[in-house]
């Protein structure tokens, strides 16, 4: 995942969840989900929205992208 991609992800967040996190948090997210690729971005915050009852952890998002890498990169 993208700087921007990232960023975008992360804003949507905190506005929904009404919640900001600390700059060091962020920059572990981050590092974390480098290995996300870019297209699974939309799907992965559209999932959390829908089943998330607070902000996403780490574990929260990648859960949410494996249903994304089993059906559409096999597609």
């Amino acid at each position: 995942m993208n700087k921007k991609n990232f960023d975008m992800m992360m804003n949507k967040f905190a506005k929904v969840y009404e919640k900001t996190l600390d700059p060091e948090v962020l920059s572990i997210y981050f590092n974390l989900f480098k290995e996300i690729q870019d297209d699974q971005v939309n799907y992965i915050v559209q999932e959390c929205l829908k089943k998330c009852h607070f902000f996403p952890r780490p574990a929260d998002i990648f859960e949410h992208s494996d249903p994304y890498e089993k059906y559409y990169r096999k597609k």
